[in-house]
């Protein structure tokens, strides 16, 4: 029996009928709002610093933005007029212009571990050329990750999915988080054919930190055992060092993936390798028509610049700090237990005792419909354009929510 919607996202759910006609799913891949509860917009009209109004005109305060992209907000002045300045020269051209290089050097120096840099689209075109370069360099086929970590929408990475032939599978071997005996288990179990350890800053599922030694760890075994030790920065980027997350986390390794937090919202993601990977980088075939669009790299200089000149970024781990800090409070007094939500700057917020997500579902429904959006199986951001008004708006929708699911347990 059809469900009508709720008249506040009447023209959302209109619109998602019109692409459920055209396109797969109505709306394909992780920004599909009809999976995510009957309290959550299907489509938005426009966004604005730290703001989004979907199609019927609700405003929300973002928590999501842009899952990440938007770390100094919607349509900042500075990024907005770098972009159009080099768009009015041009952008997709059949050569790169001079921003690509000015760019390069800019991350190379910003980034310790770092030597030479490719540049993509998305986090899945450089998380996939790291794995290309380590197997180049090594001459081995198998990948190493947390078991569960999600690196790509690729076919090494999603071995399981319909679609992908079986051989993927047997390229793909896991380890425990902070579980440095189960991958020094893997490398004895395949001596001579790990080509590449994946991991990232943090855990993204639970927000919880490397343990103590944990990437020293990882870089002992891949030294070892001639592997490639590869971060996947694409989520957190510069949120917490404008150096990466691998200053913050201590991590050294040979390779770095970063994209969201780069170029607030612009397409463009960076492959960073060190000088001992140069000769396999220059091997494989990485390359796109859209890869060299110069508005990108112009987009990601003015972003570098502004977190280098002001505090976005101590401001970022603070306003997530003022969020989780509230959020923890309002469930203890209404009996909510949460599990810990791992890093202020990109919180995980999740019910205990709920695993098929079921009330944490219910509850972010609940805080979308007060006027904060919020996703409950994805881990939160947030950007410089967020306020302590930002704060206290969301803190009124989820004390609301919070009262509802604490009696409808």
């Amino acid at each position: 029996m059809h469900t009508p919607p709720p008249p506040r996202l009447a023209a959302s759910h209109a619109l998602w009928q019109r692409a459920r006609r055209v396109m797969p799913g109505g709306v394909y891949g992780h920004q599909n709002g009809a999976a995510l509860g009957d309290g959550h917009p299907r489509f938005l009209a426009r966004a604005e610093r730290s703001r989004i109004w979907d199609v019927d005109g609700n405003e929300y305060v973002d928590w999501m933005c842009a899952y990440g992209p938007m770390i100094l907000g919607y349509g900042h002045p500075a990024v907005e007029a770098a972009v159009a300045e080099q768009v009015a020269c041009g952008d997709c051209l059949p050569l790169p212009g001079p921003r690509m290089v000015e760019l390069a050097e800019r991350v190379v120096a910003l980034t310790p571990r770092a030597d030479l840099v490719v540049f993509g689209k998305n986090g899945a075109d450089v998380t996939s050329w790291a794995v290309d370069v380590a197997r180049a360099h090594t001459g081995r086929p198998l990948i190493a990750r947390v078991a569960g970590a999600y690196h790509a929408a690729r076919p090494w990475a999603l071995p399981r999915l319909p679609g992908v032939p079986s051989h993927y599978r047997e390229d793909l071997v896991e380890f425990a988080w902070n579980d440095l005996d189960g991958l020094r288990a893997l490398f004895e179990r395949h001596p001579d054919a790990i080509a590449v350890v994946m991991t990232t800053p943090f855990d993204h599922g639970t927000g919880i930190n490397p343990a103590p030694g944990f990437f020293a760890g990882i870089r002992a075994l891949c030294d070892r055992h001639g592997a490639v030790f590869a971060m996947d920065d694409v989520r957190a980027g510069f949120r917490f060092h404008l150096g990466g997350s691998c200053e913050h986390f201590g991590a050294a390794p040979d390779l770095i993936c970063y994209s969201k937090a780069i170029a607030n919202g612009h397409a463009l993601s960076a492959g960073l390798a060190r000088e001992a990977l140069r000769g396999a980088a220059e091997r494989i075939y990485f390359t796109g028509s859209f890869f060299f669009a110069s508005g990108a790299f112009a987009a990601a200089l003015a972003t570098l610049e502004v977190l280098e000149r002001t505090d976005a970024i101590t401001r970022i781990g603070r306003i997530g700090g003022l969020l989780v800090e509230g959020l923890g409070e309002q469930a203890r007094r209404h009996g909510v237990a949460l599990l810990p939500p791992g890093q202020p700057a990109m919180p995980v917020i999740r019910f205990a005792d709920d695993p098929e997500r079921r009330r944490i579902r219910r509850w972010c429904s609940l805080v979308t419909e007060g006027g904060a959006y919020a996703h409950p199986a994805h881990n939160w951001f947030v950007s410089a354009a967020h306020t302590e008004d930002d704060v206290t708006r969301t803190l009124e929708a989820t004390e609301r929510a919070f009262r509802l699911v604490a009696v409808e347990r």
